[in-house]
């Protein structure tokens, strides 16, 4: 009997909290900057088909660092690509945001929701990167966030996102919105999630990004 969708789902859901190889040990791959890859692959051993999210890549970092990178990515069909994490500031300089194709330069705009006791919205335009927040995160302090990004041929790129600060402990939400100027057509090649684009913001050691995407043709 073939696997349903639900099935597929569920076995990630699994598969994302404990990866075994067929020796019954974990399969990781020592990456960059210190983090672990850890790859997830379907029972089948063949990719999840349109409409079904597949896992990329997760990274976890055993040391701080300055981002996460996911390269190598597929543009030949359109995706939806999710991060998904918990970011752990490692000084107060981290500002958690998003660039895409190694672009930085004027290609990025943000409108931004601020929900706490008050309501307050932000718009960036011209940025160098994807801002998930107009604040920097506290020494220390934990975030977690979901983005996604439409992937497709074309210069403009679709960003939203979401940032609990203090995870675990209230905080403030973070809602934003805008999208990114490739600036000719081309489809999304790689994503950085960046404690800050000047170099001197870092993520601390336990900082877990994962890389997810879906296709949107058959």
């Amino acid at each position: 009997m073939a696997a349903t969708n639900e099935d597929k789902i569920s076995w990630i859901k699994r598969a994302m909290l404990w990866v075994e190889d067929i020796a019954g040990g974990p399969m990781r791959l020592k990456g960059s900057q210190g983090a672990l890859h850890t790859m997830i692959v379907n029972p089948s051993g063949a990719l999840l088909g349109s409409g079904s999210w597949e896992v990329v890549d997760d990274q976890t970092l055993s040391s701080s660092a300055l981002s996460f990178t996911f390269s190598g990515l597929d543009g030949d069909e359109a995706y939806i690509y999710r991060l998904t994490g918990l970011l752990i500031s490692g000084n107060a300089a981290c500002v958690p945001a998003i660039t895409c194709n190694g672009v930085g330069g004027t290609s990025y705009e943000t409108l931004m929701s601020v929900l706490s006791t008050t309501y307050a919205g932000t718009a960036y335009a011209s940025q160098p990167q994807f801002a998930m927040m107009n604040a920097a995160l506290a020494s220390g302090d934990s975030a977690l966030i979901e983005a996604e990004i439409y992937s497709a041929n074309s210069a403009l790129h679709v960003i939203k996102s979401r940032l609990q600060n203090n995870a675990g402990t209230g905080g403030v939400t973070y809602l934003a919105t805008g999208q990114f100027n490739a600036g000719s057509a081309a489809a999304i090649s790689s994503i950085v999630v960046t404690a800050n684009s000047g170099g001197s913001g870092l993520f601390a050691a336990g900082s877990r990004v994962q890389l997810s995407r879906m296709a949107l043709s058959a």
